[in-house]
């Protein structure tokens, strides 16, 4: 092979990668901002998320919501929407958990998620613990914090998890 014909591979090798990278940042892009919560809002995004996730596991998940007519702003919708992804997943992989209820109610300039799951729980006094220590957790209160809200949990052992984060709304006038 001649030195032409090894650059030749090399760049190549080197397109295919570029392309690799720009389809993967395309990806994580969309990830990031589903397209649904952008085009349909936070409501039916969460109904869409329900059902498949719903469907792809051993799993009843109920969502109501009250007061969700309107749309909250973006930065609100994709926050509430990432946190409810990481508590169902919590709820999956750790709980074990046969059932899940998401609750959303908006009233005054308040915003209330709740997310409750059966799953086995855990000793109260290891959340502090495990908000310090787990990823997932200590994602969610952030992302509650900087929308100015606040997270709580309540759990026990054998008594699930209830998770709950308020969210003040401040619209942009």
């Amino acid at each position: 092979m001649t030195i032409s014909e090894k650059l030749a591979n090399k760049v190549e090798n080197v397109e295919e990668l570029i392309q690799t990278v720009s389809s993967d940042v395309r990806s994580i892009s969309h990830a990031l901002m589903p397209g649904a919560l952008k085009d349909f809002g936070l409501l039916a995004t969460l109904e869409n998320f329900v059902l498949k996730t719903d469907a792809a596991h051993d799993l009843h998940i109920q969502l109501f919501s009250k007061g969700m007519e309107n749309r909250l702003p973006e930065n609100i919708e994709l926050g509430l929407f990432r946190i409810t992804q990481e508590l169902i997943n919590n709820a999956l992989k750790y709980a074990e958990a046969t059932n899940i209820t998401i609750q959303i109610i908006q009233n005054n300039k308040l915003v209330t998620l709740t997310v409750e799951d059966d799953g086995k729980g855990f000793d109260k006094t290891e959340i502090n613990k495990l908000i310090d220590t787990g990823i997932g957790l200590r994602n969610i209160k952030s992302r509650a914090e900087s929308m100015q809200g606040i997270f709580r949990m309540d759990t026990s052992p054998g008594k699930g998890v209830i998770a709950s984060i308020e969210i003040p709304i401040l619209y942009n006038s």
